[in-house]
């Protein structure tokens, strides 16, 4: 699972980047005000990769109680901060930086209650393309996982804007 993680996080490292780069292009194509909440989705993507392997971790552990709470968390904070934010005048920018306070928040907690449960060894390209060549396609389902999520969580904003 370590070097899915690190494969995971390398790929959303990348797709960060290139967001955050193209970012200028976004805002003029997709017509915003602004390019931050650009910037904030940039941050989303790392964010859910490592939420992701957290609530799978869970699943193969049978821990069903903290998974589903974790989700009842993600779900409530996720319309509590973007409303929030909203509210107070931030309009996309406030939406987005909503759930960027739910990944945190859910990650968090996924992390408390996993601490000293899931440990990664440390991160080798040459080691992990040799033992993740036949586990590869694992690694892009996560991937996938990790982009649509995080498309879905703003596909609502971007249809509104």
């Amino acid at each position: 699972i370590s070097g899915l993680r690190s494969l995971a996080l390398l790929v959303s490292g990348l797709s960060f980047l290139v967001i955050i780069s193209g970012s200028g292009y976004l805002r003029g194509v997709l017509s915003f005000s602004s390019w931050y909440p650009f910037v904030v989705l940039s941050f989303l993507l790392p964010l859910s990769v490592s939420t992701t392997i957290r609530r799978a971790f869970l699943q193969g552990q049978r821990d069903f109680t903290t998974l589903s709470l974790s989700g009842v968390l993600d779900a409530f904070s996720r319309i509590f901060f973007s409303g929030l934010f909203v509210y107070i005048g931030w309009r996309t920018f406030g939406a987005m930086v909503g759930l960027l306070i739910t990944q945190l928040v859910t990650l968090f907690y996924l992390y408390t209650k996993i601490r000293g449960q899931l440990v990664f060894a440390k991160f080798s390209l040459g080691v992990a393309v040799r033992a993740l060549k036949s586990e590869l396609k694992y690694g892009l389902i996560i991937l996938v996982v990790s982009l649509t999520i995080t498309a879905l969580y703003t596909a609502d904003i971007l249809g509104v804007k």
